[in-house]
């Protein structure tokens, strides 16, 4: 459950914000801040250091410990929740969203069709579980810290974007309103 907690590596000057994790050197959000696009980074680009590996890990590192699986389904769970992302939007949005990501989160949102496929959460994770090769409950969680960690990379107007293409029941999954 996300809590306010006050951030030792905020430019903020330890500003609380909303945050599920638990801040130290390799927190999430304050990397996100220290590439000036955090909770409470008042001014900065508002762009990743693409190519930085580190990164990537970081997100990958959120999304273990987010969803209960083991590390080495963190990557399938990422690439086939983009994937099946990048078909549930619009190729407009899906390139919204991918251009907020560092390259290799942005390849799987490469988008099929211009237009997004209307399938709800049941088949959303379905497809997730069978390109993952995890099952349903997996995939569940796995699809929950996803977006949950998406929300956290990338700007609040994106993030909005991207769940106003979703059917409601996904606000429930994320814990975010649309």
């Amino acid at each position: 459950m996300p809590v306010r907690r006050r951030c030792p590596l905020s430019r903020g000057g330890g500003r609380l914000h909303l945050c599920s994790e638990v801040h130290g050197a390799g927190c999430f959000s304050a990397r996100r801040e220290q590439a000036g696009r955090g909770p409470h980074a008042e001014h900065g680009n508002g762009q990743l250091q693409r190519g930085n590996g580190s990164w990537t890990k970081t997100f990958l590192d959120t999304i273990t410990r987010r969803a209960p699986v083991p590390p080495e389904k963190a990557e399938p769970l990422t690439r086939a929740t983009l994937e099946t992302l990048a078909e549930r939007l619009t190729r407009g949005e899906a390139e919204d969203l991918a251009s907020e990501l560092p390259k290799q989160l942005k390849e799987p949102l490469v988008s099929p069709t211009p237009e997004a496929e209307p399938f709800g959460l049941d088949e959303f994770i379905n497809r997730v579980s069978r390109r993952a090769g995890v099952s349903p409950d997996e995939a569940r969680e796995g699809v929950r810290a996803e977006l949950s960690t998406l929300r956290d990379a990338v700007s609040d107007g994106e993030f909005r974007h991207v769940m106003s293409q979703l059917p409601r029941d996904f606000e429930a999954v994320v814990g975010a309103p649309g």
